[in-house]
């Protein structure tokens, strides 16, 4: 997903140092930004990261429900030894991961991509 919030926030924090806050902002408002919008807006810049490409939100799903179905069979190997915290560790992490692809689905969906 191309966000161009968390390039202003990158390219703002890198300045800081240099700048300090505010001009590191102003700089970038004034300055950077409006250079680097009509670029990617005309579609001549792609800003990459270096990450991992992204699967489509079926994939990941299936994906993240196989780990679940996987941490729930190490619950039933140990389910004679886990303690109630153990336990409980283990369901707030899954709803953790829950909350997290509930909401990174509902931000696709929010921008049309699907």
């Amino acid at each position: 997903m191309n966000n161009r919030d968390s390039l202003r926030v990158q390219l703002i924090d890198a300045m800081k140092a240099r700048f300090g806050d505010k001009l590191a902002e102003s700089v970038f408002q004034h300055d950077i930004w409006p250079v680097l919008s009509a670029a990617m807006d005309a579609g001549e810049l792609l800003v990459a990261r270096n990450t991992v490409p992204q699967k489509p939100v079926h994939e990941a799903v299936v994906s993240w429900l196989e780990a679940c179905c996987g941490v729930i069979t190490l619950v039933h190997q140990n389910e004679p030894t886990a303690s109630k915290r153990e336990l409980l560790n283990v369901l707030y992490q899954l709803e953790e991961g829950a909350t997290r692809a509930i909401a990174d689905a509902r931000a696709i969906i929010k921008n049309g991509t699907v």
